[in-house]
């Protein structure tokens, strides 16, 4: 069983460090899922998955737009304020928040 105040820490570390983060639940202690919402004014608007070129060991799995779950393909368009779904890595978490939150 995990200590409960280790994970109280890590939740709060995260909401300051990644405001954009609307839920996250690790996996082992490798990876992690997370959900952001894409602001309107994100530089992703209007591109496919694969213009995106997103580190190794990171995937959208899922995309909330209005009420429709779409599980994406390279060709799916991002579209503001999409909630988007991502699997990553640890270790490639950062590199994938930079990217996906920038403005």
């Amino acid at each position: 069983m995990e200590n409960p105040n280790i994970l109280a820490a890590e939740y709060l570390y995260r909401n300051v460090r990644y405001p954009q983060v609307t839920d996250f639940m690790r996996l082992g202690g490798q990876a992690e899922i997370f959900k952001i919402t894409l602001p309107e004014e994100s530089k992703l608007v209007g591109k496919t998955l694969r213009e995106l070129d997103l580190p190794g060991r990171v995937l959208i799995i899922a995309i909330e737009r209005d009420s429709d779950i779409i599980i994406p393909v390279e060709e799916t368009k991002l579209v503001a304020n999409d909630s988007i779904t991502v699997l990553a890595r640890k270790d490639r978490i950062d590199k994938a928040m930079a990217q996906l939150c920038a403005k």
